[in-house]
């Protein structure tokens, strides 16, 4: 798996004089972007069912499930692949279903062969189950986003470093961090149509998507 790191130093530097025999406070705000190359589409299902008679909502619920628990089995989707969520029903919130019953139940799958993508978009049409989406992830992005963490702060402890020379100061200690993460792409859903006798598909061309990471770190300058 290919990955990018990609540092942009936004330097919000705030420097704080303290006391006498108290160190001096440099503040840095700083961004990295990880480029991760996708390896997995992380496919969410729905299974859900309306009907005023909540017997009947629950039944035709379990019978949607069992279509679904057998076509994992039939794609040979690893149980280490697959979370779910319990099934739910309550009474709609809809108005114009007022009184109706509604079953929930939240299904994820991490597809490793994006061959099973198409297939299993339309045989879960087939089986009455409409309301899935997904999204392009990798099973390695935990490591390359420690990875970035790690060179954003060799950066900003650079940075700092450049300040303190100035000063006449020496970069101390880490006092605080504060990390936030946002990932993103330009498209970061896949949608499919579906077309018979086709040779090749887009799922063949990589993919990667872009995890931005953002730390507010502050160092003490010492003498």
């Amino acid at each position: 798996m290919k990955s990018t790191i990609l540092l942009l130093m936004i330097i919000f530097s705030i420097v704080i004089f303290g006391q006498t025999n108290e160190p001096t406070i440099f503040k840095i705000t700083a961004q990295s972007e990880v480029s991760v190359l996708a390896d997995v589409i992380v496919f969410q299902i729905t299974i859900s069912e309306e009907n005023n008679d909540p017997e009947q909502a629950y039944r035709i619920h379990k019978e949607k499930e069992s279509k679904l628990a057998k076509l994992i089995k039939d794609l040979g989707i690893e149980d280490t692949a697959i979370s779910y969520s319990l099934l739910s029903i309550s009474k709609s919130r809809m108005q114009k279903n007022k009184g109706a019953y509604k079953t929930s139940q939240k299904i994820k799958l991490e597809l490793k062969d994006f061959s099973l993508y198409e297939k299993i978009q339309i045989e879960l049409l087939k089986n009455g189950i409409n309301e899935f989406k997904s999204v392009f992830s990798s099973d390695k992005a935990e490591k390359t986003r420690e990875e970035g963490i790690r060179k954003l702060i060799e950066a900003a402890e650079k940075e700092a470093k450049t300040y303190a020379d100035n000063l006449g100061l020496k970069v101390g200690r880490v006092i605080s961090i504060d990390t936030k993460t946002r990932r993103y792409r330009s498209s970061d859903a896949v949608y499919f149509t579906a077309k018979p006798d086709v040779d090749i598909s887009l799922l063949e061309i990589p993919q990667s998507y872009n995890v931005k990471l953002f730390a507010n770190i502050s160092f003490a300058l010492v003498n």
